[in-house]
């Protein structure tokens, strides 16, 4: 069909001119196109979420049924009961109380049991142990092993104790041989919570120590109420003030210049001076003023 324009005429200011106006037939046939534009949009759109949704439901469909078939495979299976279970490392826990802790006891089976939570509760329970691991040995065994925190000192008079991480514990063993950590909040003072403020950095001092014997430095008790400086105790009753850069951060600046400090007073208290010496204060860096007593 041939396209039929109506010629118009228009006037304006520069003069008269024509101008082509669309028929009605044309005008309709842009109508129909775009309605049908719309249509196949629409259909597009509704066939896209029946895609999206079918492979939803066969995702679905998969993970259900591999589920199934794990557990008629394996959690369901009589061949990976548990008959066996291997409780290493534990000192201060005895095994009966490791298995009534996790719940864990011969009869179930080996897949059955989620070892990520068992793991996390026992952990969050038991601040006394730093990490456990549980594995599984096919057909019918379970290894559990434990390393429990080991007590750097205690903390105040009472059964708390606390490791060089910070973590503080009850420790049922001997703590006779333990430096005794005192002043500290006792509101703060619960196991499976970690130390804070200036007793970070008694346990700093209290590594150090520990770490490098040749120091000679054998201390029986640190004051932390003070605030702004440490008072070491020594067991041959020498007391010492203590500071040093950046303490208590933890840094390696910090342990440098905490090392630099105890051994300038391991040399004075091991010279022929320091055999009379009373109190000392470690506070400055040079010519450390002290007490002494005339024998």
């Amino acid at each position: 069909m041939a396209r039929v324009r109506k010629m118009v005429k228009i006037k304006s200011r520069k003069g008269s001119r024509t101008k082509k106006v669309p028929s009605l037939i044309r005008l309709n046939a842009k109508k129909n196109n775009k309605r049908r534009n719309q249509h196949y949009s629409r259909v597009k759109t509704v066939v896209s979420i029946i895609a999206i949704v079918a492979l939803i439901g066969l995702f679905i469909g998969l993970w259900v049924g591999s589920r199934l078939i794990v557990r008629r495979l394996y959690s369901r299976n009589s061949t990976f009961v548990i008959k066996h279970i291997n409780i290493n490392g534990s000192l201060m826990l005895s095994p009966l109380l490791v298995r009534e802790y996790t719940q864990i006891d011969e009869g179930l089976n080996l897949f059955d049991i989620n070892i990520k939570q068992i793991r996390n509760d026992f952990l969050r329970r038991v601040p006394s142990v730093k990490s456990m691991d549980i594995s599984r040995k096919l057909p019918d065994r379970l290894v559990i092993n434990i390393v429990e925190r080991i007590p750097l000192a205690k903390l105040g008079s009472g059964p708390l104790v606390v490791d060089r991480y910070g973590m503080i514990f009850v420790f049922k063993g001997s703590t006779s041989q333990l430096p005794i950590i005192l002043g500290y909040d006792k509101k703060r003072s619960r196991p499976g919570v970690k130390i804070l403020g200036i007793a970070q950095a008694a346990l700093e001092a209290l590594c150090a120590i520990d770490e490098d014997p040749s120091l000679g430095l054998d201390v029986a008790k640190v004051v932390v109420s003070k605030g702004a400086y440490l008072l070491l105790r020594l067991t041959d009753g020498k007391v010492i003030k203590l500071t040093w850069d950046e303490m208590g951060m933890q840094t390696r600046v910090s342990q440098e210049k905490l090392l630099m400090k105890l051994s300038e007073i391991s040399s004075i208290l091991h010279s022929r001076r320091g055999m009379n010496l009373i109190t000392l204060d470690a506070t400055v860096d040079n010519n450390m003023p002290g007490k002494y007593v005339n024998r």
